[in-house]
């Protein structure tokens, strides 16, 4: 009976628009996919003639910016259009999974036209007008609550899901950049230059003696939180440039520590 439920599942992971493992948090030195679906709107309403023919010709004229915006007020506009495309997608992903054998083991997170698959080359990615391209490849993935961290180590780069790109800006030379160090470190298994890396990095942070940077929340809000007893205006909350040096005693410092060096020290810290 446990085995059948859990088969049960898996089967109908390809319903998930919006889905992450909540078993996995991290995956080190493997090889992660996002296959994403090409023109995912439009190449559904093809495959699947969910619109009149002369419609679907108009749609393709246009620039795919106003494509995009023309499918969207569609689906405004047409509740029944609108459940049919998403079924589409539901039905496409299903496609996906049953050609390349994929199940919760390897499947790691989907966004609606995105599969993030782990350690596995998916050969089928063409369905009639419907084209999965692997967009991105990632060497380890790292979760943080509701945080997910994607690292290629080959270009050094780091992309969060979680927090936009627009605040992601204020941490690049801080918190970002000290991750990437950390997860290089990690795949390549140099244990103590990791130790040395955390606890030289806790030393400062812990002692105020950080970059300021280092202090600003890495989370969707992205601003510094004041202590209780701090007598500095809420305005300065807003950014970088209206706090300085000196204000640092009054930032409250636990947000980055606890929420990505203490689940870092504890997972790789000691037993790695």
């Amino acid at each position: 009976m446990s085995c059948i439920r859990i088969k049960s599942r898996v089967d109908k992971l390809y319903k998930r628009d919006l889905y992450t493992s909540s078993k996995i948090e991290d995956i080190v030195a493997q090889h992660i996919t996002e296959y994403d679906m090409k023109s995912a709107g439009l190449s559904l309403i093809k495959e699947y003639s969910l619109l009149p023919a002369d419609r679907i010709k108009e749609l393709e004229s246009f620039p795919k910016s106003i494509m995009v915006r023309e499918i969207g007020l569609i689906m405004r506009d047409n509740k029944e259009f609108n459940k049919k495309l998403s079924r589409a997608f539901s039905m496409m992903r299903k496609q996906f999974f049953k050609e390349n054998d994929l199940n919760s083991e390897n499947v790691l997170s989907i966004k609606k036209d995105a599969v993030y698959v782990i350690g596995k080359t998916c050969a089928h990615t063409k369905f009639g007008e419907v084209e999965f391209v692997p967009k991105n490849k990632y060497t380890s993935y790292h979760k943080f609550g509701n945080i997910g961290m994607y690292y290629r180590s080959w270009t050094d780069t780091l992309d969060i899901k979680g927090i936009s790109d627009e605040k992601l800006v204020d941490h690049e030379k801080y918190m970002i950049a000290l991750l990437k160090k950390i997860f290089k470190l990690i795949e390549t298994n140099e244990h103590k230059a990791l130790v040395r890396l955390v606890k030289d990095f806790i030393m400062h942070y812990k002692d105020l003696d950080a970059q300021l940077g280092f202090y600003r929340e890495l989370n969707s809000d992205s601003v510094f939180t004041l202590n209780q007893n701090s007598n500095v205006s809420d305005h300065y909350l807003i950014g970088l440039e209206n706090i300085d040096e000196s204000m640092i005693g009054s930032i409250n410092i636990s947000y980055n520590y606890l929420n990505f060096i203490v689940p870092i020290v504890q997972r790789y810290y000691f037993t790695r």
